[in-house]
């Protein structure tokens, strides 16, 4: 029933989409190279700059693309917000300007950058609510050219479109935006600092954790490994992909869009104290399962596995009950590290200690060093719980020291009493004096009339007894 729904609610968003791209079908950006616009920092002042390749062919040339120009120094902070001034200038000036919404746990010890889905229309409230309940502060990042970034009613066009150049541009720009959120918070005291997107946000997100070495986890829901391949496959890319298929093929759009292809930035992906999760729906029609299972095969076989969470859903029905509240559940243990009931199982020691030794040091952990703080985190955490089983037992059996032969015994022998442990409330009222309630007033006169006619009926026994007596009684002589 469920699926149903889901399939429901996807179809529902995709004629949405169609919808959409066909009232702006006049004023949708046309394909371009426009190279320029990809390597330009301020683009008025940077109009006669020479454009370079989209294509990269070394590692470090990815790695200075996506560089920080400025330091991470806020504009405005607010209770619950923070705005920021973003690295590249574009023509648009409200652009330049970035706002986030900033969602506090009261807690230092973990930090949460979100990253929305392209043509965002709501932020993410509940989810953000859900993650903070949890200890975790939740900072909703704002991709260009959405909400008070745009412009105009449609001006998520130009975040994504058919001009090469701008719409590596616009990545770029979110991706800086993206390592100036992280490194503010890594100054604010934040211990760990995770990204979660979403769509072409979890994009973004992947390439901030690829060149960012802050960033400790990176989640992935529903997000394209490759662009390109988005835009090839995807049911709601038709019309973006008609505008580039005329000039060229789908290799040649891998090739030119490599700086923004996260299956070229495993060197980033597979760095040491960075775990992955991808959150993949089996019946998605935008975002293939299988163009993110050639990113998940590729970490794998360079030995750095991540977690993978199929649900029986589509693309934007990731968003709605029960599909939500499972992937909300699933990242929050991801992130937190929450020991699950079959670990705590083997660490009771039902299982081999092969297994054992398994759990202490998982596939994720590389080194020695985290391996044993792992190991201590899960052992700590089972004493906590043994000792809330001991104090539940406690409540039902009293445990006393023994009095007899103490001096021949050891100190630590103790016998077991089973008389049961009252609650306060029942030891206060068996403590308090007898009040002169009209129960306890009906009590004393029962009991006084019970006695007198228990007394009534002993004497009137006993005179009907001398009665009788006196009647079996032979007569005297003198009467």
């Amino acid at each position: 029933m469920f699926r149903y729904l889901a399939r429901r609610h996807d179809r529902k968003h995709i004629l949405r989409s169609l919808q959409r791209q066909k009232r702006i079908g006049r004023r949708s950006i046309e394909f371009g190279f426009d190279t320029r616009l990809a390597f330009a920092i301020n683009e008025a002042e940077d109009i006669y700059a020479s454009s370079g390749e989209l294509a990269f062919r070394e590692i470090s040339e990815a790695g200075l693309f996506f560089s920080p120009i400025l330091p991470p120094e806020p504009l405005r902070e607010e209770r619950n917000s923070v705005t920021f001034l973003s690295d590249i200038t574009t023509g648009d000036e409200q652009n330049n300007i970035f706002e986030c919404v900033v969602t506090d746990s009261g807690s230092k010890d973990h930090a949460l950058v979100v990253f929305h889905h392209w043509y965002a229309r709501n932020r993410y409230h509940s989810f953000s609510k859900f993650f903070a309940a949890k200890g975790i502060t939740v900072v909703e990042a704002t991709l260009p050219y959405h909400f008070s970034r745009g412009s105009y009613e449609y001006s998520e066009e130009q975040f994504f479109n058919a001009n090469l150049g701008r719409t590596v541009r616009s990545i770029r720009q979110a991706v800086l935006d993206g390592r100036k959120i992280v490194r503010w918070l890594h100054r604010q005291g934040y211990n760990k600092i995770s990204v979660v997107g979403m769509c072409l946000g979890g994009t973004v997100a992947g390439l901030i954790a690829a060149q960012e070495e802050k960033v400790d986890k990176a989640v992935l829901m529903v997000s394209p490994g490759s662009p390109a391949d988005l835009v090839w496959t995807a049911e709601t890319m038709k019309s973006l992909r008609d505008r580039i298929e005329p000039v060229m093929s789908l290799e040649d759009l891998r090739t030119a869009w490599g700086l923004i292809n996260l299956e070229l930035h495993l060197f980033g992906l597979t760095r040491p104290r960075l775990d992955m999760m991808f959150v993949l729906g089996k019946d998605d029609t935008i975002t293939r399962p299988a163009a993110s299972d050639r990113v998940i095969e590729l970490l794998t076989k360079c030995n750095r596995s991540p977690e993978v969470l199929r649900l029986n859903c589509g693309h934007s029905s990731v968003g709605i009950f029960p599909y939500n509240m499972i992937a909300a559940r699933k990242v929050l243990r991801f992130l937190k590290e929450t020991p699950t009931l079959a670990e705590f199982w083997d660490i009771r020691g039902f299982r081999p200690l092969a297994k054992f030794k398994c759990l202490i040091a998982p596939r994720r952990h590389s080194t020695d060093a985290e391996a044993a703080r792992f190991g201590e985190a899960i052992r700590s955490v089972w004493q906590m719980v043994r000792a809330l089983m001991s104090s539940a037992s406690a409540a039902v059996l009293r445990i006393i020291p023994c009095q007899s032969d103490r001096a021949t015994r050891p100190q630590s022998m103790f016998v077991f009493d089973t008389t049961p442990v009252y609650s306060r409330a029942a030891r206060l009222r068996a403590e308090r004096p007898r009040s002169a309630s009209r129960y306890a007033r009906c009590r004393r006169a029962s009991t006084m009339t019970r006695g007198h006619s228990v007394q009534s009926q002993t004497n009137s026994a006993s005179s009907s007894t001398f009665r009788n007596f006196a009647q079996r009684r032979p007569a005297s002589p003198d009467s």
